[in-house]
């Protein structure tokens, strides 16, 4: 084998190792995302349940607390978490 031959045999295993280390990082963040959204949308899920064993007087504002969509909590969420990380 060349050396020519042999460098781009060591380029190519690289780029597709880099490549391999890329979509799995992307894997990881995807199913992190789907993860929190899962736990997000089953918490909603138990508070309606919750909701509905209040007095009907209730129940409708209960019920409107859980109409918040995922990404309003993500940007809820940020902003306390911005405000806290400034107060330490």
């Amino acid at each position: 084998m060349h050396e020519s031959q042999r460098h781009r045999s060591s380029s190519s295993s690289h780029n597709l190792k880099a490549l391999r280390h890329a979509l799995l990082a992307l894997t990881v963040v995807l199913l992190g995302a789907c993860s929190a959204r899962q736990a997000y949308n089953g918490m909603q899920e138990s508070r309606r349940t919750e909701c509905l064993t209040r007095p009907p007087t209730q129940q409708t504002e209960c019920m409107a607390d859980t109409r918040i969509s995922f990404e309003e909590y993500q940007r809820r969420r940020a902003e306390v978490v911005k405000k806290e990380t400034k107060t330490e």
